[in-house]
């Protein structure tokens, strides 16, 4: 009967890490192999809502950008994101992305997690899904040819502002 208990308290602890965020500073389960990477993208991303360079970060946010507000998807595009800029990125979401320090970042599968999931960047592939799908091998994740660090969500609403109550 030990054993057996033994072994289930294994399995459920190795069940319960499956699904937990990689330690800070460890970004290869987000197809990031370069810790350096995630921090230069942060360090930029901050630099650029600081100085409202709109431009710098269009450029950041992935074509597919999701927008949620409250749970919902309110936008699909980085161009419907912009367009709607000073709403997207309101006070709260604002706050959450500058009071992040790069050792507080941890990822998962969906990417790396500024605050605890109000903004999430990685990588979005730079050609055609159906190219990548004939030949997945000709674009590995490492080449930034095929690969760009991106903004891929952004979660406003009640969520961004109770994590804004966070930062200092």
């Amino acid at each position: 009967m030990t054993r057996r208990f033994f072994f289930a308290c294994v399995s459920l602890l190795l069940l319960s890490l499956s699904g937990m965020p990689a330690m800070a500073g460890n970004f290869s389960v987000a197809g990031i192999d370069n810790d350096d990477e995630a921090y230069a993208f942060l360090n930029g991303l901050q630099t650029a809502l600081k100085a409202n360079d709109r431009l710098a970060i269009a450029g950041m946010l992935a074509k597919g950008l999701h927008v949620y507000r409250d749970g919902k998807l309110d936008s699909k595009t980085a161009q419907a994101a912009m367009a709607r800029f000073d709403e997207v990125f309101d006070p709260y979401v604002m706050a959450v992305v500058l009071c992040q320090t790069p050792g507080g970042l941890w990822a998962n599968w969906r990417g790396i997690s500024i605050g605890r999931g109000t903004v999430w960047f990685g990588l979005e592939l730079q050609v055609s899904r159906k190219a990548y799908d004939a030949a997945p091998q000709k674009y590995p994740s490492s080449d930034r040819r095929y690969w760009k660090m991106k903004v891929l969500t952004i979660n406003m609403g009640r969520y961004a502002e109770e994590q804004s109550a966070r930062c200092p």
